[in-house]
C-alpha cells in the first residue's frame, strides 16, 4: 500500500494562521505569558514562510522606527529613574508582533479582504459558541467555558438578574468578545445588503448577550455612523431630529436614573453617568465611591493624569509603577487594571505622553478610509480599544492595526470583487 505524501495549500494556511491569534483563548494562561498561542500561530506562519522561500522580507522603516524608540525609552526611563524591566519586556513582544506581522501581511498583500474575511468566519464561530454557553446555561446553570474566563479581573462572567449569563465564549472577558467582535458587526451592518442575514442575527444576539456597555455604545455608534451618515437624505432628515430627542432623554435618565433599578439599561447608565460625573472631579476620595467600572476607568485616569512627564510619558510598559507612585490606598479594589491602564487612550497617555497621544490620533486619522467597509469597520474597533482595552499585543491587536493601515488605500468594490460570497 502506498501513501500520498501530505500536501497543504500554503497561501490559505498562512492566512488562518495570521488571524487565529484574534480568538485564541488566553485566560488559562494570563499568569505565565498570556499571548503564547497567538506567538505560536505567527511563529509558525513565518518558519514556513522561511521554509519555502528562503528568505524573509524586512522593512527598513519598522526596524528605523523601532532603533529610534529604543534609544529615546531608555533615555527616558534613566531619566526619570525607572526600572527597565517591564519597558524591555513590552519593547520585546512588540518587536515580535509587528515584525512576525509584517511578514504575513506582506505574503498576503494582495488578498487582504481575503484575510479579513478569515476573521469574519471565525467571528460566525466564536459567537455561535458564545450563544450556546447561555442556553447552556440558562438551562442547567453550568458555565460551559469557565475554563477560558479569567479569574483576576474582578468578575467571572456574572449573570444579569442571577439568571442570565454574561457570556464570554473562550476569550477572557464579556467585554473583550465584545470588543474582538465589533469589527464583524461593524461590517454586517455597513454591508447589509451584501451579507448573510442570519450571520448577521448570530452576530448582534452574541454581541447582545454580552450584555457589555462597551460592546452597546460602539453598536449604537455604528448603527447611527450606518443611518445619518451613510444612508439617503431623506432618512437623514427623518433620524437626525429623533437621534437628538432620544439623546436628551438619555442624558436626562443618566442624571436622575433610581440607582436602586437593576436593568442592564440602569446598569449602562450609572456606568457612563459616574464616569462623566468623576471626569468632573478627578478625585480618589470621589472616585472610590463610584461602581467598579467607573472606578477601574477614572482611577486609572488619574494616575496616568498625574504622572512624571506629561509630554513624554514615562516609557512603555511602566503605567504600573505610575500606578503605585502616584495611587496609595487601602480599598479593596486597588490595583484594578493597573498593567493594562483598563483603556489604550489611558495607557498611551500614562506611557508616551502628549506626544505619543498626538502620533497615535495621527495614525488613525490618517489611515482612516470611509470608501473602505473593512477600514470603517475597525475603525469602530479602535474606539473600542481606546474605551476599554489598554494591551498592547493580546488578542490581536497588532493585527487588526496592521489591517487598518493596509486597508487605508481600498475601497468597497475592489472588497466586494475580491470575494463575491461575503458572509455567506
Amino acid at each position: 500500500m502506498t501513501f500520498k505524501p501530505l500536501t497543504f495549500d500554503l497561501r490559505q494556511t498562512i492566512q488562518w494562521l495570521t488571524v487565529a491569534g484574534v480568538f485564541l483563548p488566553t485566560a488559562f494562561l494570563s499568569r505565565i505569558f498570556p499571548t503564547v498561542l497567538e506567538f505560536g500561530a505567527l511563529l509558525v506562519g513565518v518558519v514556513l514562510l522561511a521554509r519555502t522561500y528562503g528568505k524573509l522580507p524586512v522593512s527598513r522603516n519598522l526596524l528605523c522606527a523601532f532603533l529610534f524608540l529604543l534609544f529615546y525609552e531608555l533615555v527616558l526611563i534613566a531619566w526619570i529613574h525607572y526600572p527597565a524591566d517591564r519597558f524591555v519586556n513590552q519593547y520585546i513582544m512588540l518587536f515580535l508582533f509587528c515584525s512576525f506581522y509584517y511578514v504575513l501581511f506582506q505574503y498576503s498583500r494582495n488578498d487582504i479582504p481575503e484575510l479579513f474575511q478569515k476573521y469574519l468566519k471565525l467571528s460566525l464561530v466564536v459567537s455561535g459558541l458564545a450563544v450556546l454557553q447561555f442556553f447552556v446555561y440558562l438551562v442547567f446553570s453550568f458555565n460551559l467555558f469557565q475554563i477560558f474566563t479569567a479569574k483576576d479581573l474582578g468578575t467571572t462572567s456574572p449573570t444579569v438578574g442571577g439568571i442570565f449569563l454574561r457570556v464570554n465564549g473562550i476569550v477572557m472577558e464579556t467585554g473583550l468578545l465584545a470588543t474582538l467582535l465589533t469589527p464583524a458587526v461593524a461590517y454586517h451592518i455597513l454591508a447589509f445588503k451584501n451579507c448573510n442575514k442570519r450571520h448577521t442575527l448570530l452576530l448582534l444576539f452574541a454581541m447582545f448577550l454580552t450584555f457589555s456597555t462597551i460592546g452597546y455604545v460602539v453598536s449604537g455608534l455604528i448603527l447611527a455612523d450606518k443611518l445619518l451618515f451613510r444612508s439617503s437624505r431623506r432618512v437623514r432628515l427623518i433620524l437626525w431630529p429623533a437621534v437628538f430627542l432620544l439623546t436628551v432623554l438619555f442624558v436626562g435618565r443618566t442624571d436622575t436614573g433610581n440607582s436602586d433599578e437593576k436593568s442592564v439599561f440602569s446598569e449602562i447608565t450609572t456606568k457612563i453617568g459616574d464616569s462623566f460625573d468623576g471626569i468632573r472631579q478627578l478625585q480618589p476620595e470621589y472616585i472610590e465611591m463610584l461602581n467598579l467600572s467607573s472606578y477601574a476607568t477614572l482611577m486609572n485616569l488619574y494616575v496616568a493624569h498625574h504622572a512624571p512627564n506629561r509630554l513624554t510619558g514615562t516609557g512603555l510598559g511602566n503605567h504600573p509603577y505610575n500606578y503605585e507612585k502616584v495611587y496609595v490606598s487601602d480599598h479593596p479594589s486597588y490595583g484594578l487594571n493597573k498593567y493594562d491602564g483598563y483603556s489604550l487612550l489611558i495607557r498611551l497617555y500614562s506611557e508616551t505622553g502628549l506626544i505619543g497621544l498626538s502620533l497615535f490620533f495621527l495614525f488613525v486619522g490618517r489611515n482612516y478610509n470611509r470608501n473602505s467597509l473593512i477600514n470603517s469597520s475597525i475603525v469602530f474597533l479602535i474606539v473600542s480599544f481606546m474605551l476599554r482595552g489598554g494591551h498592547y499585543t493580546l488578542n490581536g491587536t497588532v493585527f487588526f492595526f496592521f489591517m487598518y493601515y493596509w486597508t487605508h488605500k481600498t475601497n468597497r468594490a475592489y472588497e466586494f470583487s475580491h470575494d463575491r460570497h461575503i458572509g455567506r
